[in-house]
């Protein structure tokens, strides 16, 4: 199943590859590839943690049935699911970045 997620991260020891070093965090909309809403946010974890980044909040988690229906909420993550790469379980929406005090 493909589920949306308004997700919010932040660095854990990244290059500021994804996210510059400049922001404490950021949030957006992204897709995964899960069994469920539990798999869903785990994926999620494993995804950014890749990246060296922190899943802070995965919130407004729901099923949908293909692009067409992300693109109401962040047309980006609608053009990504169209070009999705076989054998990833996340794509990237639009990233909203927030500065804050960055903690260590």
């Amino acid at each position: 199943m493909i589920f949306l997620a308004q997700v919010t991260f932040e660095h854990d020891g990244d290059s500021g590859e994804h996210l510059a070093l400049s922001y404490q965090g950021a949030c957006g909309w992204m897709a995964i590839d899960a069994d469920d809403a539990k798999d869903a946010v785990d994926v999620l974890r494993k995804s950014l943690a890749a990246d060296k980044l922190k899943l802070v909040e995965a919130e407004r988690i729901h099923v949908v049935g293909g692009p067409q229906q992300a693109a109401s909420l962040d047309d980006h993550l609608s053009d990504n699911m169209r070009e999705w790469e076989p054998g990833r379980r996340t794509v990237w929406g639009t990233i909203h970045c927030y500065v804050g005090v960055r903690r260590a």
